[in-house]
């Protein structure tokens, strides 16, 4: 798509979007499963649905916020590589202790991290460029690798 010419935004909100779609299948699947082993209720499906995705969601949510604050104050690149590694787990263990869905806890904490801290920890590496595009400088790499 980048070749395409489509905005680097609408890349991350369709990829998103469709890690959000399984995250999703996957907790209706849990449902599913759960409903079939026990007795049926509607009403607790949804009930069940409902608070593992919105669970998910309000931990995801704060998870990205806290690291996209995080990042922005972080001098070292090898520790802002660390912190995005720890992000998903950070996001997804907590939400699978409240018997939430972690993996939408997980994606929903990275689309808020790619949305709103793009080049957020980049643009301190030494002779880092981000263009438009998102794309980083050679001069960027160096300053990873040193």
């Amino acid at each position: 798509m980048k070749k395409a010419g489509v905005p680097q935004r609408a890349i991350v909100i369709l990829e998103g979007e469709a890690l959000l779609n399984d995250a999703t299948a996957l907790v209706l699947l849990r449902t599913a499963v759960a409903a079939a082993l026990g007795t049926f209720s509607l009403g607790a499906a949804i009930g069940t649905f409902a608070y593992a995705v919105v669970v998910a969601i309000v931990i995801g949510g704060v998870v990205g916020v806290v690291t996209v604050w995080l990042r922005a104050r972080i001098e070292e690149p090898a520790l802002a590589t660390i912190v995005s590694f720890t992000v998903p787990f950070v996001a997804s263990v907590p939400a699978e202790a409240l018997h939430a869905s972690g993996l939408v806890a997980a994606v929903v904490a990275g689309l808020v991290t790619s949305l709103r801290g793009a080049g957020s920890a980049s643009h301190r590496c030494t002779g880092c460029r981000i263009d438009r595009t998102g794309r980083a400088s050679s001069g960027c790499w160096r300053g990873w690798s040193s």
